[in-house]
């Protein structure tokens, strides 16, 4: 980032096919690999990888994480490649830095694929500029969601790299007891995870009442999927985190674009997303485009700088995701449902292709199916 360059973090889960893919896609000039990521050994990708650092056709620099020296020909390991560039004259890494603008892209992130073969946002360094919890220099933030997500990349390392914060990484993958130890021992107060990891955590037999006593948490971010209050009560209990609060975002907003307070618990507010963020706009549309008031349910639309510049190498999936609207504004279509209260509050009630008409207003298509004669409400 410090130059300029454009980097991308690629999920450690891709199969081999899935990662020379990606390799293929964005054509990286500089590729950094590591031996092994937690558990899963990556000689595969080691293999792939150095033969593409000795193609002469593909002038691609790899380095090798995690090596003293070498051991796959002549490409550096991470300390020959440290030691080499500090040799570099300052004043043209300066030079360089001048002309790094806040809309250039810094950053390449893989959407999740869910709604069809991935593809390549684009994030700019201003995007990066949001500070949700209002963290100061002395907060200490926990990160163990991943770094190849944008919970986990954007709300946790460029966040704290951005706004000068310290960012403790627990583990390589998530492992609950030693996200416990280190919430201990680093004394964090700011604390990110997705609710699964949270329900991982509080069911840690390490999770002792000696040990709940002695976390320092005042905040943080639950988000990436819905909340029950059981959760929030148990999270409120045992890790005294009260100050918790619940974003809407998405690969292609850069992060999020809504979100609940710290002001107000989740424990009393759990449903909805919240409010937009400064310099966010939206709106929520039927089918046909329309417009609907407060209290309808349609397509929620976003403007403003969380918007993404669009994907690598598919304006056509850019133009159809991010419309002009008729002011000229360009809006993303989010493909979710949702439902806005008169005093601008977020409810999200499901995803459009989840969706029916039913008298020409959407409906979910649970709920239609428990309206039927022969459905019966399932047990939880």
């Amino acid at each position: 980032m410090y130059i300029g360059a454009i980097f991308t973090i690629i999920n450690p889960m891709f199969t081999i096919k899935e990662i020379a893919s990606a390799i293929e896609l964005i054509g990286p000039r500089m590729i950094f690999v590591s031996r092994r990521l937690g558990f899963r050994k990556n000689d595969e990708i080691f293999q792939m990888v150095s033969s593409l650092s000795t193609n002469a056709e593909k002038t691609v620099q790899v380095v090798y994480m995690r090596f003293e020296t070498s051991e796959y020909g002549s490409a550096p390991s991470y300390t020959q490649f440290v030691e080499r560039e500090k040799v570099i004259n300052k004043h043209q890494d300066l030079e360089r830095d001048v002309h790094v603008k806040t809309d250039d892209v810094c950053c390449f992130q893989f959407t999740s694929g869910t709604t069809g073969p991935r593809k390549v946002n684009f994030i700019n360094n201003g995007q990066l500029a949001g500070n949700l919890l209002e963290l100061t220099e002395k907060d200490i933030r926990c990160r163990p969601p991943p770094l190849f997500h944008w919970f986990g990349l954007v709300c946790g390392l460029l966040a704290a790299v951005s706004h000068g914060r310290t960012l403790v990484l627990p583990s390589e993958v998530f492992d609950p007891t030693k996200v416990i130890e280190t919430l201990v021992k680093e004394k964090c107060t700011v604390f990110n995870a997705v609710p699964t990891m949270f329900q991982s955590i509080l069911d840690q037999e390490a999770l002792s009442a000696k040990v709940s006593s002695q976390l320092s948490l005042r905040t943080g971010i639950i988000a990436a999927a819905s909340l029950s209050r059981d959760l929030l009560q148990r999270i409120n209990d045992r890790l005294a985190l009260n100050g918790l609060i619940y974003p809407f975002g998405m690969t292609e907003l850069s992060a999020v674009s809504l979100s609940t307070t710290r002001d107000i618990s989740l424990l009393s507010n759990w449903t909805t997303v919240g409010k937009p963020l400064p310099h966010t706009s939206i709106k929520v549309i039927d089918t046909d485009g329309t417009v609907l008031p407060p209290g309808r349910s349609g397509e929620l639309c976003l403007s403003g700088y969380l918007v993404h510049k669009g994907y690598f190498k598919v304006p056509e999936k850019s133009a159809e995701v991010a419309q002009i609207d008729e002011n000229g504004t360009a809006r993303l279509h989010t493909g979710d449902i949702v439902s806005l209260a008169p005093d601008g509050i977020c409810t999200v009630l499901g995803r459009v292709k989840d969706m029916i008409k039913k008298v020409n207003a959407p409906e979910r298509r649970d709920q239609i199916s428990l309206a039927g004669p022969h459905c019966s409400k399932p047990e939880h």
